[in-house]
């Protein structure tokens, strides 16, 4: 057999093996990239979404500061920290200090921790007197404010995930791999690894907790769950269930609302577990695949084109579906909270939605250009645009 059939061969076989690795609707994704189906419900919830009172803050949309002298490029946006009085931002090895009246730069500490200057800041924490910071190499270190190093860590696998914080425990998600390190010393407490398919996207794992639990999803597609006290696997049906495995994951979410513990499956599949009762009450619901969406509350919200939809995540059923030429086609959605009175979604053109009573009855445009990246911190909006400012609400 000549090297040039072999080849063909070879190249074959992994095209069957990739086809057969992505979900159906993942390759019809890429097929009508561009197109945009309108979203549909059959089932309609009379209730309407549950509101949260922690983030009830209204914001003067007019008033945002804009740090100077700055061109932040992290694709992250977890390399931000906004306190009372101050704003801290970790950049290629350097932390800003800016005030947080007009973004003005008011000191900066140089690193030489990591003498590669593009390794990306995955995770910036200031914690009591000291900063934890994660780069994406899977370098992991504790500085004092003075930038005195008290720790290092290196995990040796790439981080694409924040780091989580709890009970004097650092965890940390690799592709493969779950690990807890000390918060005091930086020592390794415990680890699990989880094998599965190769991946072949960044996005990073995600992590969500329930009292000692920690439920997570892996970028290696793996799901679990570990109680963090003991480092041991914590056995349910949650674990069992076998959920779509792809070589892309970057459609899937895990989050958790009181004692339910809530995945999106390739962006399409609804499941939502009972802690309590160790059992799903909502087992792959299929909803219509959606180009962008978020979980807030009660509801998952999904958008395509000029269609937004809100689900109840407790029954799948739709709380309500809107469909209206004032929503951008092409834009998709970044970020959402709820006030007492009404729902505010932030699309990445920058465009606000507010929606109250099942209605959009309001639209805006934060004039912050096209955004790359939004959260949510002490009751602070922070942006990042595609041309690298820092907008802070």
């Amino acid at each position: 057999m000549s090297f040039s059939i072999i080849i063909k061969i070879v190249f074959f076989s992994f095209f069957l093996l990739f086809l057969n690795s992505c979900s159906s609707n993942a390759i019809l994704d890429k097929i009508n990239n561009n197109e945009f189906y309108p979203l549909t419900s059959n089932e309609y919830d009379v209730g309407n979404i549950a509101i949260n009172n922690d983030y009830n803050k209204t914001f003067n949309y007019t008033e945002k500061i804009i740090l100077k002298n700055i061109k932040n490029t992290n694709p992250f946006l977890n390399n931000i920290i906004v306190k009372a009085d101050k704003i801290y931002v970790f950049y290629k090895n350097v932390i800003y200090q800016f005030d947080k009246n007009n973004g003005e730069i008011l000191s900066k500490k140089t690193f030489e921790i990591n003498q590669n200057i593009e390794d990306q800041v995955v995770s910036f924490h200031l914690i009591g007197d000291s900063f934890i910071v994660a780069y994406k190499s899977g370098l992991v270190f504790r500085v004092n404010l003075k930038g005195d190093l008290i720790w290092l860590y290196n995990s040796k696998k790439i981080i694409n995930s924040p780091l989580n914080f709890f009970d004097e425990q650092i965890i940390i998600l690799n592709a493969d791999k779950i690990s807890s390190i000390s918060f005091e010393s930086g020592i390794k407490i415990w680890s699990h690894f989880f094998e599965d398919i190769p991946i072949y996207q960044a996005k990073g794992g995600q992590l969500k907790n329930f009292f000692n639990i920690l439920y997570f999803i892996l970028p290696n597609n793996k799901v679990g769950s570990i109680d963090y006290n003991f480092g041991t696997i914590h056995h349910s049906k949650f674990n069992e269930i076998s959920f779509i495995s792809s070589i892309n994951n970057s459609r899937d979410q895990i989050y958790v609302y009181k004692n339910f513990i809530i995945y999106l499956d390739e962006g399409k599949y609804l499941y939502t577990f009972d802690i309590f009762n160790n059992e799903f009450i909502v087992f792959k619901k299929n909803i219509d695949y959606a180009k962008s969406n978020l979980f807030i509350n009660d509801a998952l919200i999904l958008k395509n084109g000029e269609y937004i939809q809100a689900i109840n995540i407790l029954n799948g059923m739709t709380y309500w579906l809107i469909k209206d030429d004032r929503i951008n086609k092409k834009s998709s959605i970044t970020f959402a909270r709820n006030l007492n009175s009404h729902l505010e979604i932030i699309l990445n053109n920058g465009d606000l939605l507010k929606i109250k009573n099942k209605k959009l009855f309001e639209t805006d445009n934060l004039n912050v250009g096209k955004i790359n990246k939004i959260t949510f911190e002490n009751q602070n909006i922070i942006i990042s645009n595609e041309s690298g400012k820092t907008i802070i609400f």
